[in-house]
């Protein structure tokens, strides 16, 4: 049964430790206890699926390491290996008052997520890549990298190079896969969810070049870059109704909540404008709604084993 353990379970962590870090982050901005309290019961469910999770695909790999394989060399699948490493870096973020498990599960992440990035790059240099199997799940491992800003500590003299190749490829996939979109065949039905991961480079890439580099011109960039899409996507909501379950529907999740803990964040840079407040209050309670929706039809498609098909 192992073999059909897709490594695409692992985009759930990345939104369950995106809704945990957005609650979070509403917790400041409202000095909520509640917000705290959840955050704090949560973050142990988070890390028990995950230990789920690696046990269940650590058993794949034990007993269809041709499927793995398999997955390594598939021009889409193999984007999502990155949520494994993101998902380490994600935890530590996370757990990052218990330095022993900070330090474990952020450097596992860090030397993974390294690794990944050169490896999936390589991959595409390597082989025949067709435009018609480009779509956003492209940006998971350029993401990662920003990621490890997230999750760095300020010390950390090396974030800045994780942040600038994260920029610099998000530039250059973003133009081919807006290309693509455009000029191409639609994406499959099962892909279209992952057009929410074009709101991650830049929403977390606002976020992080805050605690790089402080609020400027190209923060603000960014920002409006992220908003643009939010309202985009609210624009195309009829595109999202009546979508058949994949896994790939979590694409919905972390991107959102990356957006949300944006909009926090430039609320706490602009406290005198409570209009970040509000739509950052409202797009939190559309992630809860999102959550909701994607969690139940995943334990769903677990029960009836859908979400095992390719």
């Amino acid at each position: 049964m192992f073999e059909k353990f897709p490594i695409m379970f692992f985009a759930v962590i990345m939104g369950l430790c995106g809704f945990i870090l957005a609650t979070l982050e509403l917790g400041v901005v409202v000095e909520s206890n509640v917000a705290f309290m959840v955050s704090e019961a949560l973050r142990w469910v988070c890390l028990g699926l995950f230990v789920v999770f690696v046990l269940c695909y650590g058993l794949k790999i034990l007993s269809a390491i041709e499927s793995v394989r398999a997955e390594l060399h598939h021009p889409i699948k193999i984007n999502f290996f990155a949520t494994f490493s993101i998902s380490l870096l994600l935890l530590a973020k996370l757990f990052e008052r218990y330095a022993l498990a900070y330090d474990v599960l952020f450097f596992s992440g860090l030397v993974l997520q390294t690794f990944l990035t050169f490896y999936v790059v390589a991959f595409w240099i390597r082989n025949n890549m067709e435009i018609k199997h480009s779509n956003p799940a492209w940006f998971i491992p350029i993401v990662g990298n920003i990621i490890v800003v997230a999750a760095g500590k300020s010390e950390f003299g090396f974030l800045w190079y994780y942040f600038d190749i994260a920029m610099f490829f998000y530039l250059v996939l973003f133009i081919i896969i807006f290309y693509r979109i455009l000029f191409h065949d639609q994406l499959a039905q099962k892909f279209i969810p992952t057009l929410f991961i074009m709101l991650a480079p830049p929403s977390m890439g606002f976020s992080t070049y805050i605690k790089l580099e402080g609020y400027d011109f190209f923060a603000q960039f960014l920002f409006s870059v992220m908003l643009f899409f939010v309202f985009l996507f609210f624009f195309l909501y009829k595109s999202f109704l009546k979508l058949k379950f994949f896994l790939s529907w979590w694409a919905f999740t972390f991107p959102s909540a990356a957006v949300v803990m944006a909009v926090f964040k430039m609320y706490e840079l602009m406290p005198q404008s409570s209009s970040w407040l509000y739509l950052g209050v409202f797009l939190y309670v559309c992630l809860c709604v999102i959550m909701c929706i994607v969690s139940f039809f995943t334990l769903r498609g677990i029960m009836d084993r859908s979400v095992f098909e390719d």
